[in-house]
């Protein structure tokens, strides 16, 4: 949130959909945000722009 980045949590159970609202009880200080970003290494699991990629992985059947 401090680093205005959107994310939707997805869950179907109550609990951790309350959970979830408790992001704003905290915040990050200026170094654990630039830790987070240390993380981030620009890698990329799939190009998602790759239409054969997106008609391969609608075929895949979730068990």
């Amino acid at each position: 949130m401090e680093r205005g980045i959107v994310t939707i949590p997805k869950s179907v159970r109550k609990k951790r959909i309350e959970e979830n609202f408790g992001i704003f009880d905290f915040r990050l200080t200026k170094e654990e945000i630039t830790a987070i970003d240390l993380l981030d290494r620009n890698d990329a699991i799939a190009d998602l722009t790759d239409v054969e990629l997106i008609k391969k992985l609608n075929q895949l059947k979730v068990r």
